[in-house]
């Protein structure tokens, strides 16, 4: 990592809490964090961790996102309705309460987690 990405100021949100900040005091909070935890906490700081080391901007503890019940998964299947008709796609990163990114192979894309359905 270079030192304009380890200088360039990052989101993170962690326990619904958003915080800006340096990315390698950051990278130092989160390791101290992991060290530290143990069990979900320390789940906690490693994803966002990890995601710092990634080089993202806006980092997130989310894994998941409930949704009227349904539990939403990055890694995980859905059917997202779309104007066209519906098409299938991963779930690649959970962006916050209201939006995931999904990927089709050639461009990643936000949407409204209110238009996925879960597939099986």
């Amino acid at each position: 990592m270079t030192q304009k990405q380890l200088n360039e100021e990052v989101t993170v949100t962690c326990y619904r809490s958003t915080t800006k900040g340096k990315r390698k005091d950051m990278i130092k909070f989160y390791l101290e964090g992991m060290r530290a935890c143990d069990g979900s906490e320390r789940e906690r700081y490693e994803t966002i961790y990890f995601q710092l080391l990634d080089g993202r901007i806006n980092c997130s503890d989310a894994l998941a996102l409930a949704r009227n019940g349904q539990e939403i998964m990055v890694g995980h299947k859905y059917m997202f309705a779309e104007t066209k008709g519906n098409i299938i796609r991963t779930v690649t990163e959970i962006i916050d309460s209201d939006c995931v990114r999904i990927d089709d192979g050639f461009s990643s894309t936000r949407w409204s987690h209110n238009a996925l359905y879960e597939i099986n």
